[in-house]
């Protein structure tokens, strides 16, 4: 709720101030992205003390998990970031950031692929 106050406040701001002074908005606008990838960080806190929990309780190793959560960062990190180029007017940046977190999270999942592939090998 707090981060989609902040969001529709500085929302609001910025179109008063988007005529007058655009790079004010702008800088408005990506104030509200950090915050509210801030208060998303924050909520995300029971989620990794599962992660902890089942690695402590299950021995699951960490090939198993850190991918999935670098890509969970990579995912959000890329769509504030694109969203962000957007708002400057920058469709042609959104995308190649769309494009580079894409690779990012490919190229994170790549442990991931060779650890099932590990256990596939092991069960034949």
């Amino acid at each position: 709720m707090k981060s989609a106050a902040a969001a529709v406040a500085a929302a609001v701001l910025a179109l008063a101030v988007k005529k007058s002074n655009p790079e004010f908005a702008l800088l408005l606008g990506m104030a509200a992205a950090l915050l509210a990838v801030y208060y998303a960080v924050r909520s995300l806190d029971p989620v990794l003390e599962l992660i902890r929990e089942l690695t402590e309780k299950t021995a699951l190793a960490p090939d198993i998990y850190v991918p999935v959560l670098k890509c969970l960062g990579i995912g959000i990190i890329t769509q504030v970031g694109a969203g962000i180029c957007r708002d400057a007017g920058q469709a042609a940046a959104a995308t190649g950031v769309e494009l580079c977190g894409t690779a990012a999270a490919m190229l994170c999942t790549l442990p991931l692929i060779s650890s099932i592939l590990d256990v596939i090998g092991r069960l034949s």
